[in-house]
């Protein structure tokens, strides 16, 4: 059986930790979900699109150079002052930025800056490549279809967004 799925790569290669291995029984083990700290300590959890050849270096070595990248299925923009009126319980900064996964280990909402912008097709499908701060020390290059965009994107807007990671080794 063989998996389908978009895929593309950026340019950075991080340092990572290896924390968990989620192997998918159905693809025969090999296909599988990586859980990882980022050198600033941040924890993620993508889905390893290189997991059939770099099996072993997975499981055997702990820290490695990682590229990880996010596939955007939504994005909005994020008001601080706005979101600080509808919940009382928390207040957001003018900078505020964090995420949180979703019930999907390699999936994440978020709300961060975006720091740049370039246009990009994926395929042979228009979009942006976003660089978005998940925290003010650990930033991810995201993908978003053009035709999933219904806000004007712009450096420094500050969003909230819904993203699939996916990383490889190669």
């Amino acid at each position: 059986m063989l998996t389908a799925f978009p895929h593309w790569k950026g340019s950075k290669y991080e340092k990572f930790t290896v924390s968990k291995i989620i192997q998918w029984s159905h693809s025969e083990n090999l296909e599988a979900i990586v859980q990882v700290e980022h050198q600033s300590g941040c924890g993620v959890s993508f889905f390893a699109t290189d997991y059939v050849f770099n099996k072993v270096k997975y499981q055997k070595e702990k820290n490695l150079q990682i590229n990880i990248v996010g596939l955007v299925y939504k994005l909005e923009e994020f008001d601080a002052q706005e979101a600080n009126k509808s919940v009382q319980e928390i207040s957001f900064s003018e900078d505020f930025c964090g995420y949180v996964p979703t019930e999907f280990p390699d999936e994440v909402n978020f709300i961060g800056k975006i720091r740049t912008v370039h246009e990009h097709f994926l395929g042979t499908i228009p979009g942006f490549i976003l660089t978005i701060s998940f925290t003010p020390d650990f930033t991810i290059d995201v993908f978003i279809a053009k035709t999933n965009c219904e806000i004007d994107i712009k450096a420094e807007n500050h969003v909230a967004g819904w993203a699939w990671l996916i990383g490889t080794l190669e």
